[in-house]
């Protein structure tokens, strides 16, 4: 049967990091943490895992901090988690019955169910927000992008869809979601930055526009009440945000 490497990236996160822990111990060979520096209880809850093995890098980016901890993984295949999420008991199993027949020139995605100020959301482009997660090393790494960081797969490599969902408790209330938007909005803005772009204002409007209307009415985000309401508009703010912080590095 293929051993798997989980592989995870954080910085305090003692709330959050057990749950994602315990959802991979069973199905996974080792699980690797490449951790920030964390000063909360985060490192003496990951001591508790035998399978665990910490690594501890200062900041590099998102990208090049997850891809540390593919490089750092014993095994050629690759589990990639964020320290805010965990494997449901049905894709656990998906992917147990799946290692005995895992083909290294395909990668695979899974559905994130993604918790957003005490809802699971469905709406606003949410679900299924499929995330490629498990892949083989030579077929695929991260992108090099300040955000939104992706894997890029070789293009001999097929792409095949998991049912079970990946559990993302990611936002809790509204502050922490308005200091995310600060966060990224900068980093978005450096590659935005490096494009050809002039009238910032006018695309920052267009683009906060666009989003707002494809979230809220089109992907159905006013199914999701007072919180797909609020998700829609901030998401908005924040594509308006990064055009206008765009143009003041230019």
């Amino acid at each position: 049967m293929t051993l798997i490497s989980a592989t995870i990236i954080c910085f305090n996160e003692e709330k959050k990091i057990r749950k994602c822990i315990e959802s991979l111990h069973q199905i996974c060979g080792e699980i690797i943490v490449v951790d920030s520096y964390s000063t909360d209880k985060t490192l003496d809850i990951l001591s508790e895992y035998s399978k665990v093995k910490v690594h501890q890098q200062k900041w590099l980016g998102f990208s090049a901090q997850k891809q540390l901890a593919v490089d750092l993984a014993s095994n050629d295949w690759i589990l990639s988690l964020d320290s805010d999420e965990y494997l449901s008991p049905e894709l656990s199993e998906e992917i147990t019955s799946l290692k005995k027949s895992l083909n290294e020139n395909t990668c695979y995605t899974v559905p994130r169910l993604n918790y957003y100020c005490g809802k699971w959301m469905k709406g606003g482009g949410l679900y299924p927000d499929r995330q490629l997660r498990l892949f083989h090393r030579k077929n695929a790494k991260w992108s090099t992008s300040k955000v939104h960081e992706k894997i890029i797969v070789n293009s001999n490599t097929k792409i095949q869809k998991l049912k079970s969902d990946l559990m993302h408790h990611s936002i809790e209330d509204k502050e922490q979601h308005i200091k995310d938007i600060e966060r990224y909005s900068s980093l978005a803005a450096i590659d935005l930055s490096k494009k050809d772009i002039r009238f910032y204002l006018l695309h920052g409007c267009f683009h906060a526009f666009s989003r707002f209307t494809g979230k809220y009415i089109f992907k159905l985000g006013f199914l999701d009440g007072l919180q797909g309401l609020q998700h829609c508009s901030l998401s908005a703010w924040a594509a308006y945000l990064k055009y206008i912080k765009a143009s003041k590095i230019k």
